[in-house]
């Protein structure tokens, strides 16, 4: 209903779409960013993978990494009233 509401479940709900992310060092070279991304993407498409996934009843929606650091930068530009508001909701 207001901005402020609208910001607070976007951070709220960011940290669940980003999920539990690969994180690597700002150092890292482009390159074998780019290997651990097709990696990770044809792991997320690879049938034994999902197949074992479903038998154990894991859902597998991943979420790119440019997308990632969207929702990331989003969390970290939140207003500090705001992350309050956030947490405060949390504890009710």
């Amino acid at each position: 209903p207001s901005d402020e509401a609208r910001g607070i479940m976007d951070f709220l709900l960011a940290s669940g779409e980003v999920g539990r992310p690969l994180i690597v060092s700002k150092k890292t070279p482009a390159e074998r960013i780019k290997t651990l991304q097709k990696a990770f993407d044809a792991t997320m498409r690879d049938p034994e993978f999902l197949a074992d996934a479903k038998k154990q009843n894991l859902p597998i929606s991943p979420v790119g990494g440019i997308e990632a650091e969207q929702l990331v930068a989003k969390m970290i530009a939140a207003s500090p009233a705001i992350i309050e508001k956030a947490l405060l909701a949390t504890k009710e």
